[in-house]
């Protein structure tokens, strides 16, 4: 695991690591703190001071970054005593298989392979999609949301995200993709378009719903879902499923959230409280409504070539954004 700051990458210990010469050692470049687990990982999830881990059989480990890991209960282990960078296995999960895991800042989510979502951790702002007994503001247990009864008609739980005190799911409504948000709006965050302090109940997010383009490769139009949803501190962007198998254009980004620090990068420092299609210049020149306006989109799945230690190698990566404590980023991301 990489400590959070560069100082700490610097000047923290380095490990031995073996190279590709037999017999021979070397000092890691960077400090990091090896992790020892029985299972593979394929996702990690990180909060402020705690963090997720998501292995290949579908079991959820979580660890302590800090003294304050396990204030609210975002570990799902019951012990008061938690060692620093140790997993723990979160027992208290349902023995289906997790398939994704979200973390937000003191917050945690899983989703089964039924489609079930659990959550646990701090509801002080009702990041747990669910409202507890009166002046029960966290909870150490994974517990079930009932999103039967909370998003009626719904059929099937495409996806998860959380991040500061928000959380958000991705619905399947008969066919029909909804976004719904619980949790903090004070900045524009839950994309309802009001800016209410706490939600416990899942709110719909009606920007994002009813979306569709012409597809050139089947002739027709077609419904756009959601590929993913990435959640800052206070800031949100939802990437679209566009369609981009003729190999041109790349997947619309809306965003919404606090812009106080420039976040949303359109040039301007106010807050959105509804979802916005990623025009920078026309937002910065006040085009919000110009259909014509140039779009911002990320680029969809290639081939490309990149030098490792093992020569030249070919993978397929498409750029994909990704939102933080008041700041935003675009990354080459290898997905296969």
């Amino acid at each position: 695991m990489l400590p959070a700051s560069k100082t700490a990458l610097e000047t923290g210990p380095k490990p031995i690591e073996t190279t590709w010469i037999p017999f021979w050692t070397s000092s890691a470049e960077v400090s990091y703190t090896p992790l020892s687990l029985p299972e593979k990982i394929t996702s990690i999830a990180a909060g402020d001071d705690h963090f997720l881990l998501l292995s290949a059989s579908g079991k959820v480990f979580s660890a302590a970054t800090t003294a304050d890991g396990n204030t609210f209960g975002q570990l799902g282990v019951e012990s008061p005593d938690v060692s620093l960078l140790t997993p723990q296995s979160v027992l208290s999960l349902p023995s289906d298989p997790v398939t994704a895991i979200a973390a937000g800042e003191r917050h945690s989510l899983a989703l089964t392979s039924h489609g079930e979502v659990y959550s646990w951790g701090s509801n002080g702002q009702g990041q747990l999609l669910q409202q507890f007994a009166k002046n029960n503001f966290s909870t150490p247990t994974p517990t079930l949301v009932p999103l039967q009864r909370l998003i009626p008609g719904i059929r099937k739980v495409e996806s998860i995200a959380a991040g500061g005190a928000n959380s958000f799911v991705v619905a399947n409504m008969n066919g029909n993709i909804e976004v719904y948000a619980s949790g903090s709006g004070m900045w524009g965050q839950l994309g309802s378009g009001v800016w209410n302090q706490i939600q416990h109940k899942p709110i719909r997010v009606k920007t994002l719903r009813n979306l569709s383009e012409w597809s050139d490769t089947l002739n027709r139009k077609v419904e756009i879902g959601i590929r993913y949803i990435s959640v800052g501190e206070n800031h949100v962007a939802a990437v679209l499923d566009n369609d981009v198998s003729g190999g041109i254009g790349g997947r619309d980004v809306f965003i919404w959230g606090c812009g106080e620090a420039y976040q949303l990068g359109h040039g301007k420092r106010n807050n959105l409280n509804v979802p916005s299609p990623h025009n920078p210049i026309a937002i910065a020149e006040g085009r919000q409504g110009d259909t014509n306006a140039e779009r911002f989109m990320l680029k969809p799945r290639r081939q490309v070539e990149v030098l490792t230690s093992d020569g030249r190698k070919k993978v397929f990566c498409e750029e994909t954004i990704v939102f933080g404590g008041g700041c935003s980023g675009i990354y080459e991301k290898i997905v296969s």
